[in-house]
């Protein structure tokens, strides 16, 4: 099962997808950029 977050921001909302639904703000960062570089661009 997966977990989609979204993460309030002053600037701006964070969106992290993981296996876990604990979530470790020190790596969020992190693994949004893994998410977003592998993930398919859609131009639709």
């Amino acid at each position: 099962m997966y977990y989609l977050y979204i993460i309030k921001s002053d600037v701006f909302d964070r969106i992290y997808i993981g296996t876990t639904a604990h979530i470790d703000t020190r790596v969020t960062q992190h693994k949004i950029k893994i998410f977003c570089n592998t993930a398919p661009s859609s131009n639709g």
